[in-house]
């Protein structure tokens, strides 16, 4: 009998280099991740107005400006 392992969310953040890859315990933790990269490269694109404070309003306006970028967040279960 397998045992199950989890659930683990899965961040997957494509763009024009590849795609990184993040395995978190938590769904916050993976947001919380997904934030930080936001962060990171908000001012790397032009047009976009100064990062708004909210984590989730910062996320939605980046991934809508990108045309080369997206994510998928996805929760999922291991088996042993």
């Amino acid at each position: 009998m397998s045992k199950t392992i989890g659930p683990v969310w899965v961040l997957v953040i494509e763009h024009k280099h590849g795609a990184n890859h993040y395995a978190h315990r938590t769904e916050a933790g993976a947001r919380a991740t997904l934030a930080e990269y936001v962060a990171e490269w908000w001012d790397d694109w032009n047009g976009l107005d100064e990062r708004p404070e909210d984590p989730e309003e910062a996320i939605k306006l980046y991934f809508e400006a990108q045309e080369s970028e997206w994510y998928t967040m996805e929760e999922v279960v291991l088996g042993e």
